[in-house]
């Protein structure tokens, strides 16, 4: 599964530490855009180096995915909004709490759901907004956009500006079809049958919007952008996973 191997390696390197998060996640497929296009995209990093993603949805909330912060020690990490880089300007943030889903299964990548409290509010502007979190997900064929700084290729290159791409919101049975029972309640697919554009590694844990409202995490999948591999994304809207965001993250 593709997200796990990139955070992993970034965290070693960077820290010289162990688990860390993971991912199959950077832009493939799509174009340069500027923060203002998608204010709540956040670089989430460890020592501040990017290694994930993540989405405000509140001034000093966010959310990732859950292997993004599983044996990822909080003092280290720190959140950047406001900024089409990922390696200066806007605001920098230390994440003072992680909260992250007591369900969530490495094994699986269940439940793929963590919630940074800030230490400190990011003031909100053209450049930083909160995504409203969807109560209702996608309808298959939907297109949604998803936004970050991993890779632009398979363990290929990764930008320091920002990217971003639109994939097809995916029935879960043409998912399960593709993933088999993996692909839980919980979960949400989006991409294209013959590959080519896909979120991938470094991406993980940022957020998949449809009109600036929240409807998946980057999560996981198999490489990126191959043809009938979809990108599998936390389903924020499913009951389980919404009612818990509501309690801890409090939106």
């Amino acid at each position: 599964m593709r997200r796990y191997w990139v955070a992993l390696a970034a965290v070693a390197m960077l820290a010289s530490l162990a688990p860390a998060a993971a991912a199959d996640d950077r832009i493939v497929g799509g174009t340069e855009i500027d923060i203002e296009q998608v204010p709540w995209t956040l670089s989430l990093q460890y020592n501040g180096a990017h290694y994930c993603g993540a989405v405000l949805v509140a001034p000093r909330v966010a959310l990732t995915a859950a292997h993004c912060t599983d044996g990822v020690p909080r003092g280290g990490m720190s959140v950047r909004a406001g900024s089409s880089v990922h390696a200066a300007n806007g605001h920098q943030r230390a994440v003072e709490r992680v909260i992250q889903h007591p369900r969530y299964s490495a094994e699986t990548t269940d439940f793929d759901v963590s919630v940074l409290r800030l230490a400190d509010s990011v003031p909100l502007s053209d450049k930083v907004r909160a995504a409203r979190v969807a109560d209702e997900a996608p309808a298959a064929g939907t297109l949604a956009r998803v936004s970050g700084w991993g890779n632009m290729t398979e363990s290929g290159p990764a930008p320091s500006h920002l990217r971003a791409v639109k994939v097809p919101v995916v029935s879960r049975a043409a998912c399960r079809a593709v993933y088999g029972d993996g692909v839980s309640t919980r979960m949400l697919c989006a991409g294209y049958d013959e590959g080519r554009k896909d979120s991938c590694q470094g991406d993980s844990g940022g957020p998949l919007t449809v009109g600036g409202v929240l409807v998946g995490i980057v999560s996981w999948g198999h490489g990126c952008a191959r043809p009938m591999a979809y990108g599998v994304y936390a389903n924020v809207a499913q009951v389980g996973l919404r009612g818990w965001i509501a309690e801890n993250a409090g939106v």
